[in-house]
């Protein structure tokens, strides 16, 4: 999409099944060698059985319902396993591409209604990893930056 493009009145970005499929078949391999370890007699391996066992299962029903963030002209939607949470353009602050915590690069941006819905430690944990009040949790099969900037415009138009 060129930057001076019309943008379109809805427009859903989805997680791609590529990353997500990759992502369970590792925490199969992970069960599979953890089973392999626990046969052998390598009793503390039921952890990592326990764990990938579960990072299997989230990945299996994000293959089955994928997360999506639909754009409209009022404003975003993300949805991840089942969960749906929306903003209104008018409430988000500037979208901006970050390194979270951990290192990844992420989508964040600032909202007044988290900041009085969450003013708790969990929330201030998160303005502190981020930097923000919200972040993204995929960036959709998009880079960072070019995400942030299709919501940035979305965000403008409706202005």
């Amino acid at each position: 999409m060129v930057e001076d493009e019309a943008l379109p009145a809805r427009r859903l970005l989805q997680t791609p099944r590529r990353k997500t499929g990759g992502l369970f078949a590792g925490s199969l391999g992970f069960v599979a060698v953890a089973v392999v370890l626990l046969i052998a007699g390598e009793t503390l391996m039921w952890l990592p059985l326990v764990f990938f066992g579960a990072c299997a299962a989230v990945f299996a029903l994000q293959l089955r319902t994928p997360s999506t963030l639909e754009l409209t002209s009022q404003g975003l939607t993300y949805r991840v396993l089942g969960r749906e949470h929306a903003f209104d353009w008018r409430e988000c602050g500037e979208f901006q591409a970050r390194k979270s915590g951990r290192g990844r690069r992420i989508v964040a941006f600032n909202c007044e209604r988290s900041r009085a819905e969450s003013p708790g430690a969990v929330n201030r944990l998160g303005r502190r990893w981020v930097g923000a009040d919200e972040a993204l949790p995929d960036t959709f099969g998009m880079k960072p930056e070019r995400l942030a900037s299709l919501l940035n415009r979305y965000r403008s138009a409706a202005k």
